[in-house]
């Protein structure tokens, strides 16, 4: 957490929209971290949630640069995924994203080599990783049916 001798690790939620509803409602549930800021490209959004949970709403920018924070969660769209988790990385911020973690292998592995340069924590929602469709899938590969 930064060198700092902190008992809570701060959060940066980005991205407000409805998954987000489900990760401030259960943010209590975890008792050694807190909700800082969020932010989200509608300015309106971020005032909302920020309204609802008690929160500071920041810009993105400001959500990132703020010494405060020390995990951003990523809530936004799979398209700006990537984009926000490498910035947040290059701010010296933990990330953990929704899925995907990329819309891309090539820009995973960037996100995953980010991470490590930096000694950073790199985390996603593993949705049903082992659900029916994961299971499907992995059966019709072996099968010879799709991919490799």
């Amino acid at each position: 957490m930064h060198g700092k001798s902190k008992t809570k690790l701060a959060i940066g939620v980005i991205g407000c929209g409805n998954i987000s509803v489900t990760y401030l409602r259960n943010a209590a549930l975890f008792g050694r971290m807190e909700l800082g800021a969020c932010a989200d490209i509608s300015a309106d959004m971020a005032a909302l949630r920020a309204k609802e949970y008690g929160l500071r709403a920041l810009s993105v920018d400001e959500l990132l640069g703020d010494p405060e924070i020390d995990l951003v969660l990523n809530l936004t769209i799979p398209a700006a995924h990537f984009d926000i988790s490498f910035s947040a990385l290059s701010a010296g911020k933990h990330v953990f994203t929704e899925k995907p973690l990329a819309t891309s292998a090539s820009d995973g592995r960037r996100l995953v080599a980010e991470a490590r340069a930096r000694g950073l924590l790199l985390g996603a929602a593993p949705d049903t990783f082992l659900g029916a469709a994961g299971r499907r899938a992995r059966r019709l590969m072996d099968e010879g049916a799709i991919g490799r």
